[in-house]
Parts: structure tokens; C-alpha cells; sequence
């Protein structure tokens, strides 16, 4: 979009549906206010068809997010909406609050011909959610500005976008359980019990190698998983682990169940002995790809406590994939 020289720019973020409010989702239709029929106002029902786009309709953010014609970089928003509707959408994009519904954020800063003004979507302030679409709106001065067009205003919605989790999933909480009848094994340095892993997000998993490589979601519910096509995409939670050392370990699924994510995974231990490390598999990752740099590890431990058995169980996990202090 052509800016002045300097140019304060505000923007708001807006849900990438029509929860992003009638201002911006309602349709372009032919403006009725005399001088202006050439031009377009809004309507939340119905839009007029624009000819220079081959009869399209358009609504107000996708206008925004549409080059003009292809030699310039004007939206056709700035080219084909009325003055009163500029100043209205101006006035609603500086002026608006977030509300966290209809706008989940906002701000404003300055920008030029050779200084873009950059954005960061994912700062902690704008409480925005990994995974969720989202839309851009911007407004700035235009460089068409002048003495008889004051307040010529540049608009560009960018949409729709995600923020990337790039982080792979965090244990949140580690906790072991002994039944009571496996507590007094535990002086004999043998553990049998659960522990049981919670996750900051769902677990994925990629599967494959090479152009083959899936992501998959991991379950640990397995009805009808390997002869229903519709779980195609879903991968048995047995299959995240790479190495369980010296411990008889399994992931705990329930097969009465049909499939759907999971954040919680629960580790069968059978006469493991103390010191025993669960090494998962290097391909466990969030909906976005990314894994951790270094696979994720459990390691039990046999320790001496102050309870009626004098032993209990610590769980470590590495700090790398702590979300929380684990206990």
C-alpha cells in the first residue's frame, strides 16, 4: 500500500469468521449517497457484484485483502469504497477496544516508504492461540493524500493466518502410583505401578520417512483404530515409545474407546527396577511438526521416604521437557 512519508498505522486482529463483526464481514454494495455511486457502502446481507473483477462480491475484509488491479499494491477497499465507509472502517479499527470476541487485538505504530512496520502476532500480550485462523486489518494514511483529500486511507487485511507452535509438547505433571500390595517391593528395588504423564498440548506423532512422512494423532483409544478408515490419520499411543530399558513398560490404551487426542499418556511398569529409563520416540511433536531436540525421557527411581513402606517413586523428566516443576 503507498504511504506518506511517515505513516501511523493502527491494526486490530479479528477471529477469521464472521465472529470478527459485521463491520468488517458484511458485503460491498453499491452506495446511494449522491456523488458517490461509483463507490461502494456495506450491507450485512447482501453485496452488489463489482464489474472490474469479472462481477465478484465482495465483503469488506476480503476487499481489503484484494489487490486493486495488478499493478498496483492499493487494495481494491481503498479503490471502490465510499468516503463515508473509509471513514467509518478508519474510525472503527483506531478507535475499538479489544474485547476478545469480535477484536483480540490491537495496536498502532509508525512506518515509511523504506521501513515497513513489523508485527509480532505471537507476543504473550495479544493472547493469541496456536492453531486458529485469524485476520489482520490494517489502516494508514495514503500517500494520495492531499489538500482537497485529507483523509485518503490506505487499508490491507492479510488473512487468513496461524501463529506456528514451535514448541513441541511439555510435560506438565509426572506422577507415579504403586497399589498397595506392589508397595512393599519396593525396599526389594522393584517397581510395579503407573506413572502417569500429563501434556501442555496434544500429542502428534510423524510417521513414516522420506515424501511418505504423516503426521499422525496420537490416541490412546483404539476402537475400530486399524479397520475404520475415518481414524486414518490417528496412530496407537504404543507406538511413542523407542526404548524402555530395563523396565517391562507399555503405554496403557483402552480399546473400548474410539479415537480422538490425547494430552494425558498413563506407563505401565512391571517389575521394573529402580534406575529404569523410558526413552520416547524422537518423532513425537505438536500439530505443527515441531519435536523436541532431543527425545523425551522418563527415568524412574526407587527412592527412601518418610511413609509406612520407607520407599517411594521419583519420576524425572528432563528439564528440556518440563512445562512445570514435575513431582
Amino acid at each position: 500500500t503507498n504511504l506518506a512519508s511517515t505513516t501511523n498505522i493502527n491494526y486490530i486482529i479479528v477471529p477469521y469468521s464472521s465472529q470478527m463483526g459485521s463491520e468488517l464481514f458484511s458485503y460491498l454494495k453499491k452506495s446511494t449517497t449522491s456523488g458517490q455511486t461509483d463507490k461502494y457502502d456495506s450491507d450485512p446481507t447482501t453485496g452488489d457484484p463489482i464489474p472490474e473483477t469479472g462481477g465478484k462480491t465482495y465483503r469488506v475484509f476480503e476487499s481489503m485483502g484484494t489487490n486493486a488491479s495488478p499493478q498496483t499494491d492499493g487494495s481494491l477497499f481503498d479503490q471502490k469504497a465510499s468516503t463515508k465507509l473509509k471513514e467509518s472502517l478508519s474510525d472503527y479499527i483506531r478507535t475499538q477496544g479489544v474485547n476478545n470476541t469480535s477484536i483480540l487485538a490491537n495496536g498502532s505504530g509508525d512506518a515509511t516508504a523504506s521501513r515497513n512496520l513489523v508485527v509480532d502476532c505471537s507476543k504473550s500480550e495479544f493472547k493469541l492461540s496456536y492453531n486458529q485462523e485469524y485476520c489482520f486489518i490494517a489502516v494508514g494514511k495514503s500517500a494520495l493524500s492531499s489538500s482537497s483529500n485529507p483523509e485518503s486511507y490506505a487499508f490491507r487485511a492479510v488473512y487468513p493466518f496461524m501463529l506456528d507452535d514451535t514448541q513441541p509438547p511439555k510435560v506438565t505433571d509426572a506422577t507415579a502410583n504403586v497399589p498397595e500390595d506392589s508397595r512393599p517391593n519396593l525396599k526389594n528395588g522393584v517397581f510395579t505401578g503407573t506413572v502417569t504423564l500429563n501434556f501442555d498440548k496434544p500429542l502428534y506423532m510423524i510417521y513414516g520417512t522420506g515424501q511418505d512422512r504423516k503426521l499422525r494423532t496420537v490416541t490412546t483409544r483404539t476402537k475400530d483404530l486399524n479397520t475404520d478408515t475415518k481414524y486414518k490419520d490417528f496412530i496407537d499411543a504404543t507406538a511413542v515409545l523407542d526404548n524402555v530399558g530395563a523396565g517391562n513398560v507399555s503405554v496403557m490404551t483402552d480399546s473400548s474407546k474410539y479415537p480422538q487426542t490425547t494430552t494425558s499418556l498413563t506407563l505401565n511398569f512391571s517389575q521394573a527396577t529402580d534406575n529404569t529409563t523410558v526413552t520416547f520416540d524422537a518423532n513425537l511433536c505438536n500439530s505443527s511438526w515441531h519435536t523436541g531436540r532431543t527425545p523425551l525421557t522418563v527415568k524412574v527411581n526407587i527412592v527412601k521416604a518418610n511413609n509406612e513402606y520407607g520407599y517411594d517413586v521419583k519420576v524425572t523428566i528432563p528439564s528440556a521437557w518440563q512445562a512445570t516443576a514435575t513431582r
